[in-house]
């Protein structure tokens, strides 16, 4: 990411967004997953 800051050519910014949609990916599905395995005690707690 520095060498986006410090040269951001266009191969640079490129791969930069690359690794954000990845990791993008991976914060959703972690948070689907979490929804799902705790919805269940969200329920029984009636926390929503």
């Amino acid at each position: 990411m520095r060498s986006v800051t410090i040269q951001p050519t266009v191969d640079r910014v490129l791969a930069l967004e690359e690794v954000y949609e990845v990791f993008e990916r991976v914060v959703v599905s972690h948070s689907k997953y979490e929804e799902s395995e705790l919805e269940e005690a969200i329920g029984y707690y009636d926390a929503l």
